[in-house]
């Protein structure tokens, strides 16, 4: 019955392509298990669409793409391909055409994100990336900030796009930019970022806190700052005090340097980790810093945290004997 539709999608009259393109949208749109089978029959048409006269059918073969999701990802170059086309003449197709391309999936994302062969490239990239995380759609400010996040350090230099999600996104897109935040290293966290990802240290939800947290962790030293907060935020201390552990043991320097100096504020709430962060004194001798904020941090445990203390000294002691 589809393969059908392909004879007035061919039509010479604008009114009958458009109505089989509405015909087919509505199709797509109540048969989420029929994408593949859509797409394998028409994917060529639609890709036609996009060139179409007709503005209406343009958007509409968009919309209908977007729509396929994964399935159309082939139409990835199609879209790019209309963006080029329409950059700085017409908004409304290029936005239709960045929104169907964010709903295409890792692959097309991907190719878009690595696009070098056009001089515009960058200022198209940056267009549709705006356009991506103004979050209308939600679903594709989602996709965004997820292949931001999977791409990384390269990607830091977008971080400012992320921070207007963080400071005021609902509470998953909000995570979803922390996460992208982290996985972008130190690069990505200066300036009003650093101040937003402190902000959500005040935060009544805990797993938002401990995603701040661990962006902040990656910056060690330079995160000083934001453990101001632990000093008046309960919800803060318990999440710094869930963490410090993993990063004491298995984190960088830089985390290491973090965790050591949030157990500084702790103080005695956190001598259960005095075992580990003793460690820290004897295991880590290329990490300075971490070494001597570590002995101030023990210091301020309490008892439980001499004990540990004295044991070290013995440690050390039969290693120099040894």
């Amino acid at each position: 019955e589809l393969s059908k539709l392909k004879v007035p999608l061919k039509s010479l009259r604008a009114e009958r392509r458009q109505e089989a393109m509405q015909t087919i949208a509505t199709f797509v749109a109540a048969h989420g298990d029929a994408h593949r089978m859509v797409y394998d029959v028409l994917g060529t048409a639609f890709e036609k669409k996009l060139k179409d006269e007709s503005e209406e059918i343009q958007l509409c073969a968009c919309e209908t793409i977007g729509r396929l999701g994964e399935v159309a990802s082939d139409s990835t170059d199609a879209l790019k391909a209309m963006l080029f086309k329409h950059q700085g003449t017409n908004e409304q197709v290029v936005r239709a055409a960045a929104v169907a391309l964010g709903k295409l999936g890792g692959r097309a994302l991907d190719e878009f994100l690595k696009l070098d062969e056009h001089a515009e490239a960058p200022e198209l990239q940056a267009l549709v990336l705006k356009i991506w995380f103004s979050g209308d759609p939600q679903d594709v400010l989602l996709a965004g900030i997820s292949r931001l996040r999977e791409v990384g350090p390269s990607m830091a230099h977008n971080a400012s796009l992320l921070v207007e999600h963080v400071q005021d996104g609902q509470r998953e897109v909000c995570l979803a930019a922390l996460a992208a935040l982290d996985s972008m290293g130190p690069s990505a966290m200066h300036d009003s970022k650093f101040a937003h990802v402190v902000a959500k240290l005040r935060s009544d939800d805990e797993e938002i806190v401990m995603a701040a947290l661990a962006c902040l962790s990656k910056l060690g030293a330079a995160s000083s700052g934001a453990l101001e907060e632990l000093k008046t935020h309960h919800m803060a201390r318990q999440a710094v005090n869930k963490m410090v552990g993993a990063l004491l043991s298995d984190g960088g320097q830089d985390e290491r340097l973090f965790a050591v100096s949030a157990l500084r504020e702790l103080g005695p709430e956190g001598a259960d980790h005095a075992e580990v962060l003793a460690e820290r004194l004897v295991d880590d001798e290329e990490m300075q810093d971490v070494r001597i904020v570590a002995m101030s941090a023990l210091v301020g445990l309490g008892p439980l945290a001499a004990e540990q203390a004295s044991l070290l000294a013995d440690r050390a002691l039969r290693a120099q004997q040894g």
